[in-house]
């Protein structure tokens, strides 16, 4: 479903018929961007090559959270605290170089231990905010999904919305809560909002006990 027909689908409301479009597109994609950081329901796959002695790297900003990083289709395992990553700097305070083993993130970079002393892939698993995600550095190939069903869009404007469509109909109450409460029916809007709410918890829900997701998926194909 495109976001035209989303904005159809909303002023379909009693009273909302005449709302202007750009006004119901802001608070669609509104509720897409509310839904999508707090259910991490967006997951996405990134692939980097990186070159010897290579062993940060800047995360976009639209990043949520990592599920899973691969050195070499090898898993790494994820360091919490500077403290730890001591263990992999010599008696100097130099980083050590040789095949990574873990990864730390702090401030939006992601660093790898030991720092790589070969060029090699490094694959990254996470979940993301709508729009286009794109690595700031060392970046010469990727894959990416924004969502399930549709090839993402590039652009920084998509023609779709990047949440799957079982998801979309929050989207709608958030949109038309908004729109009540912005005409002063205060009661209608908080009961769309309401809706929201729900559906937000629904899908948290889901992806608690769901078994395959494309993380899973991605992990399933290599065997660990």
């Amino acid at each position: 479903m495109t976001w035209n027909e989303l904005v159809h689908r909303t002023t379909l409301a009693r009273g909302l018929e005449n709302e202007p479009p750009h006004k119901v597109l802001r608070y669609l994609k509104e509720g897409e961007m509310a839904f999508a950081v707090d259910t991490e329901c967006i997951e996405t796959y990134v692939a980097n090559y990186l070159q010897e002695g290579e062993g940060r790297i800047e995360l976009p900003k639209s990043m949520l959270s990592v599920k899973r990083v691969d050195w070499k289709d090898k898993p790494l395992t994820n360091v919490h605290g500077w403290t730890l990553s001591e263990n992999f700097k010599d008696t100097n305070g130099d980083w050590l170089t040789g095949t990574p083993e873990s990864f730390m993130i702090f401030n939006d970079i992601m660093y790898l231990f030991p720092t790589p002393d070969t060029e090699g892939e490094l694959h990254i698993w996470s979940t993301k905010t709508p729009g286009t995600l794109l690595m700031a550095i060392s970046q010469i190939d990727y894959v990416m999904w924004g969502n399930w069903d549709d090839a993402t869009i590039w652009t920084g404007e998509t023609i779709i919305p990047e949440l799957q469509s079982q998801y979309l109909v929050g989207l709608t109450d958030y949109a038309r809560g908004m729109l009540y409460i912005d005409n002063g029916d205060l009661e209608t809007g908080y009961t769309y909002l309401g809706q929201f709410e729900k559906h937000k918890q629904k899908a948290k829900n889901t992806r608690r006990t769901l078994r395959h997701t494309r993380v899973y998926d991605a992990i399933d194909s290599i065997g660990v």
